[in-house]
């Protein structure tokens, strides 16, 4: 009996999962060739990069699912994302070092996605084979500053890319400007520090999804480009071009086209021109820096009305006219426009952004009194209207700016004594106060309770009388400026002071010695007690304190020995005073002096040779001494000497050869001598004053020539 045959409809049905059979055997013998290739490319990677902690890429191990750190795979086992960055959020790993350029393979990792390799140390150049990655949308090479040359030729243009990061790269050269050079698929653009040079381009107006656009910090000039791709970048809302070299106008189509914008900054460059009007249409802006540029013209009426501004930078360009009239917006928080032309009274209106933090109207050409209604800006912490013109006194109604922490208003012509409306706080805060060049009057008593201050500058004012011997109980300042006024009496009341870091009482008619207790002010830094009526010695705690980095007592009364001088500052200036005998040792200088002034004194005895090891040393004198001996032929050694005045003492003999060689010398003073024989060649270009009169046995240039 003859077998059934089966029927063609059960044919179909046996002969159907076999060709889903054949079909997968021939999708896989395509997949797993590439993944190989995968593997191998990955391998080869972490072998040019020294990759040792990579312990997980092992040949042996398979590279899909996830079992490589920093690799994903997709749903076909295909790498679709490689993340290697000290800087990543979630799993940072170790830096990596070396030539990725030299990595062979980049072709194979054809389904990758996402690459983020920054914050790691590559030399040589970017990769030209990243561009082979059609399918690649995020690419990080950010912060890899050992990088040389160019952006490698179609990184740009990449057709699937959307997210570049190339920041701090150490990239050079120029941006193309060849058509079909940027892909607009990209939305988010970081170039920034780096050393780009020449234009912005037009051709970047090809970027029309862009979003994100930061070339900041680089070397872009557009000296003869205007800025016009920006137009045409209608989704941007974060634009920074700051930090360049561009010469042009600001870009006024970016008002009109880009209304999404909300971070603009183009400051620190060399714009000129006006503010376009145009910007007054950025309504969604919140931060604005234009400043460090050569803007001109008048600040546009309506800028500051803007209804989102949060932070508006305009500071150190040219603006004129008045400061806008109208009402600025409440959202504002930061306003700088020092440094401009503005004039007419302090802004009222600005009353309206009750949330303002930061305010600077400093160096411009104000008139008129500080308005009390500042007041109601209670959220104040920082105000600056020095260098303007402001006369009458400190509003006492300012005792409302609880959370003010700086009020700056040197070099105007403010009146009156008062300072109490800052004095006491309600809360524990660091408060500084300078009305330094003005015309504050009164005794110091007048100036209020002090307990709120940590740096107070009352310098160059008209502050008189005796110091309370009380005075600073309890207060804690860290630095005091009451230079140039017309104090006088001893200093006992400033030993209380015990955090100053910082003391200045130059110019005033203090009497009597320096105190002892100045020991108790071991935090001292810098003191400044130059043109007073100070007599009897220098306490040695006042010259041997470890902190110090200024000490100028010159122009007083003070006599005696010098003291010893166990830790030297590095500005020393005792000059114009009545100290005696020999100068002490003077060794701890070499590793910190750059100033030393002993002039004007009775000083005797020879140029100690231990300052030739003084490698910091710019200016040195001993001008009108008693000093004897030789210039030390070790001061050759000087090579950072600018200034040196040994004039009008009692030396003998030659001046050094190797001081002639010297290419930091700039001032020399050797008059009222007794030096001869021949002066340095390197040396004749310093006047006739630099060694006459005296010195009679001197000769060759400047002086008389040399008979031989």
């Amino acid at each position: 009996m003859l077998a059934s045959t089966p029927s063609t409809s059960s044919q179909r049905r046996l002969l159907m999962p076999a060709a889903a059979l054949v079909g997968l055997i021939l999708s896989t013998a395509g997949v797993l060739p590439a993944l190989a290739g995968e593997k191998e490319a990955l391998l080869n990677l972490k072998s040019v990069l020294a990759a040792s902690f990579l312990t997980s890429w092992d040949v042996a191990q398979p590279l899909c699912p996830g079992t490589w750190q920093g690799v994903a795979c997709d749903s076909s086992n295909h790498v679709s994302s490689l993340v290697l960055s000290p800087c990543a959020p979630s799993t940072p790993s170790p830096m990596l070092e070396g030539p990725l350029a030299d990595a062979t393979g980049f072709s194979e990792l054809s389904e990758l996605l996402a690459l983020d390799l920054s914050c790691n140390r590559f030399s040589k150049s970017m990769p030209s084979a990243l561009t082979t990655l059609s399918k690649l949308t995020l690419l990080n090479l950010a912060r890899d500053n050992d990088f040389e040359g160019p952006i490698p030729d179609g990184l740009l243009a990449m057709p699937a890319l959307a997210y570049l990061d190339l920041s701090d790269t150490n990239l050079t050269g120029r941006l193309p400007t060849a058509a079909g050079s940027y892909t607009p698929t990209l939305s988010h653009l970081d170039l920034s520090y780096n050393d780009l040079t020449f234009d912005l381009p037009w051709e970047m107006s090809a970027l029309s999804n862009l979003q994100y656009l930061n070339v900041r910090a680089n070397r872009f000039n557009n000296s003869d480009t205007p800025i016009s791709a920006f137009s045409y970048m209608t989704r941007l809302t974060f634009l920074d071009i700051s930090d360049n070299l561009l010469t042009c106008d600001l870009p006024s189509g970016v008002g009109l086209s880009v209304p999404g914008l909300v971070h603009l900054a183009a400051g620190s460059n060399r714009l000129d021109g006006s503010i376009p009007a145009s910007f007054t249409h950025l309504t969604a802006l919140t931060f604005l820096d234009v400043g460090y540029n050569a803007l001109t013209g008048s600040i546009p009426y309506s800028l500051l009305s803007l209804p989102h501004l949060v932070e508006a930078h305009l500071g150190h360009n040219s603006f004129g006219a008045r400061f806008p009239a109208r009402m600025p917006t409440p959202t504002l928080r930061f306003l700088d426009v020092g440094w401009n032309e503005l004039s007419g009274a302090l802004p009222t209106l600005i009353i309206r952004s009750t949330g303002l933090l930061h305010l600077d109207l400093s160096h411009n050409h104000f008139t008129g009194t500080i308005p009390p209604e500042w007041r109601k800006l209670v959220n104040l912490r920082h105000i600056d209207v020095g260098f303007n013109d402001l006369r009458g006194s400190i509003p006492g109604a300012f005792q409302a700016l609880t959370n003010l922490e700086a009020f700056y208003a040197p070099h105007n012509r403010l009146s009156g004594a008062s300072i109490g409306a800052f004095g006491v706080r309600d809360h524990e805060t660091r408060f500084y106060l300078d009305l330094s060049y003005n015309h504050m009057g009164g005794t110091l008593r007048r100036l209020g309770a002090l307990y709120s201050f940590v740096d107070l500058n009352l310098a160059h004012n008209y502050l008189r009388g005796s110091v309370p011997r009380r005075m600073f109980q309890g207060v804690k300042l860290a630095a005091l400026d009451l230079s140039y006024n017309r104090l006088w009496g001893v200093m006992d009341a400033f030993t209380a002071l015990t955090n100053l870091t910082s003391l200045n009482l130059a110019g005033n008619k203090l009497s009597g010695t320096i105190p002892t207790k100045m020991s108790n002010l071991n935090k001292l830094q810098r003191l400044v007690l130059a043109h007073n009526a100070l007599s009897g010695s220098v306490p040695e705690s006042v010259t041997s304190s470890s902190r110090l980095v200024k000490l100028d007592l010159s122009s007083n009364a003070l006599s005696g020995k010098l003291p010893q001088i166990n830790h030297c500052p590095e500005e020393l200036n005792l000059a114009n005073n009545i100290f005696t005998d020999m100068l002490p040792d003077i060794g701890s200088c070499a590793a910190s002096a750059e100033r030393i002034d002993f002039s004007n004194n009775q000083l005797t005895g020879s140029i100690p040779t231990v300052i030739a090891h003084f490698s910091y040393l710019s200016h040195l004198s001993f001008s009108r001494n008693l000093m004897n001996g030789t210039i030390p032929e070790e001061f050759s050694a000087l090579r950072s000497l600018r200034v040196l005045d040994l004039s009008w003492n009692q030396f003998k003999g030659s001046i050094p050869s190797g001081l002639g060689l010297s290419e930091a010398l700039q001032q020399v003073f050797l008059a009222g001598n007794q030096l001869d024989g021949t002066i340095p060649d390197g040396m004749a270009a310093f006047s006739m004053a630099t060694f006459e009169p005296g010195n009679d046995f001197l000769c060759g240039e400047p002086v008389k020539q040399c008979i031989i």
